[in-house]
C-alpha cells in the first residue's frame, strides 16, 4: 500500500479519535455541571451554612451550564441534519431505479447488512476510513459530505431562528426569546412547526441535488409526496405560511387564513415556481438534460414559500447559472454547481436573510 493510500486511511481515523476524546469530554462536563451541580446546589441552599458560598459560585456555574446547552443542541441540530441525509442517500439512490426505501443499508460490494455503529452518520464512515467493515471495499466520500452538508444548513438555520427569536423571517413581532434555553424550556410550538416546515423543503431540495448529481430525473413518486405532504399541511396548519398570494411583502396572520387563500397560495406558488424554473433551462446546458431538478426545485419553492420566494430564488439561481455557463465546459465548478444545487443554496440564503430581502412591511394589494 502506498503512502498516499497509508495517509488516506489513517486521516479519517484521527478526527474519529479526536472526535471521540471530545465527546467523552463533553459528556463528562455534562454530568457535573448538568447533573450533579443543580442537585449539589439545591442541597447546600437548605444549609443556612453554606448558602452564601453557594450563591457566589452559581453565576459561573449557570454560564457553563448555558454554554453546555447551546454546545448540545447545535449538535443535536447538526446530528439530526447528517440523519436525514443518510437518509436520503438511500432514497436518491433506490426510488429512481425503482427500488423501495425499506429494509436496512447494506454494502453494494458484499450485500452483507451494515450494523448500527458503521451505518452511524460522520461516526460510520470516518471509524472505518471510508471502507467496509466487513469486506474492506471502499466507500464513496459522498456520503460523508452529504452529511456534513446537510447537519450544517439544519445547524446554521436552527441557529438563526432560535438565537435571534425569528427574526430572519418576514413577520412583524418577535416570536420567541432568543436562546436555546427558551426552546429547551418554554419551546414555541408556533415557531418548530414552522421551521420543520422550511427543514422539510430543504430535504426535498437536497434529495433533487443527490438524485441529479447521478444524471438521474426527480422521480414522479417523489414530487408526489411533496405535494401531498403540503397539502395536508397547508389544510390542517396554515401557520406554516408566512406568506400570502396576495401580499406582494408580508403579514402573518396565525390562524386566520382561509380555506381559498390556502388553496391559492398552492396554486399561484407552484405556477410561479414553475414558470420561474421554465425560464432558467436556458441557462443549463441542455445536452446533460439536469435540469429537471432546478424545475420542480423551484416549484417546491413556491408551494412551500410563497411565490413571492420563487421569484427571488428563481433570480438567484439563474444568476449563479449563467455565472457557471460563461466556465468552460471541462471546469470542476460548472460540473459540481448543478442548477437543482444553486436553487439549495439560494433557498438557504432566501431563508436567512428573508426579512432583510424587503424594507417594507405590511403591505398588500388589497
Amino acid at each position: 500500500m502506498s503512502d498516499s493510500q497509508l495517509y488516506a486511511k489513517a486521516a479519517p481515523m484521527w478526527i474519529y479519535r479526536l472526535l471521540k476524546s471530545v465527546g467523552w469530554v463533553l459528556l463528562a462536563l455534562v454530568v457535573v455541571f448538568l447533573l450533579i451541580a443543580p442537585f449539589t446546589f439545591s442541597l447546600l441552599l437548605q444549609s443556612t451554612d453554606y448558602s452564601r458560598q453557594v450563591v457566589q459560585w452559581m453565576a459561573p456555574i449557570e454560564f457553563v451550564q448555558s454554554i453546555l446547552i447551546h454546545i448540545l443542541t447545535m449538535g443535536w441540530m447538526f446530528f439530526l441534519g447528517g440523519c436525514l441525509a443518510s437518509f436520503l442517500n438511500v432514497v436518491a439512490w433506490r426510488v429512481p431505479r425503482g427500488r423501495g426505501i425499506t429494509g436496512s443499508s447494506h454494502c453494494s460490494a458484499c450485500q452483507n447488512r451494515l450494523k448500527f455503529r458503521d451505518n452511524m452518520p460522520f461516526i460510520g464512515w470516518l471509524r472505518n476510513a471510508g471502507h467496509c467493515s466487513q469486506c474492506g471495499s471502499e466507500i464513496s466520500v459522498r456520503y460523508l459530505i452529504a452529511e456534513i452538508v446537510l447537519g450544517t444548513i439544519f445547524l446554521t438555520l436552527g441557529s438563526v431562528v432560535f438565537l435571534t427569536g425569528a427574526a430572519n423571517w418576514p413577520i412583524e413581532e418577535i416570536l420567541q426569546p432568543a436562546g436555546f434555553e427558551h426552546l429547551l424550556f418554554s419551546p414555541n410550538w408556533d415557531v418548530i412547526l414552522v421551521l420543520v416546515w422550511q427543514l422539510t423543503l430543504v430535504c426535498f431540495l437536497f434529495t433533487f441535488v443527490l438524485i441529479e448529481s447521478e444524471g438521474m430525473k426527480v422521480p414522479a413518486s417523489i414530487v408526489a409526496a411533496g405535494l401531498c405532504f403540503a397539502c395536508v399541511m397547508t389544510l390542517l396548519q396554515p401557520d406554516v405560511w408566512l406568506v400570502l398570494w396576495r401580499q406582494p411583502i408580508f403579514l402573518w396572520q396565525s390562524g386566520q387564513i382561509a380555506i381559498l387563500d390556502r388553496a391559492l397560495n398552492l396554486l399561484f406558488g407552484v405556477g410561479v415556481g414553475h414558470m420561474v424554473g421554465r425560464a432558467t433551462r436556458w441557462a443549463t446546458d441542455s445536452s446533460t438534460g439536469r435540469s429537471s431538478g432546478a424545475v420542480v426545485g423551484l416549484s417546491f419553492v413556491g408551494m412551500f414559500l410563497g411565490w413571492q420566494a420563487a421569484l427571488a430564488i428563481g433570480a438567484m439561481t439563474l444568476t449563479v447559472c449563467l455565472c457557471c455557463r460563461v466556465l468552460p465546459s471541462r471546469s470542476l465548478l460548472r460540473k459540481t454547481v448543478t442548477p437543482s444545487a444553486s436553487v439549495l443554496v439560494a433557498t438557504v440564503i432566501q431563508l436567512l436573510l428573508w426579512s432583510n430581502f424587503y424594507s417594507l412591511r405590511a403591505i398588500s394589494f388589497l
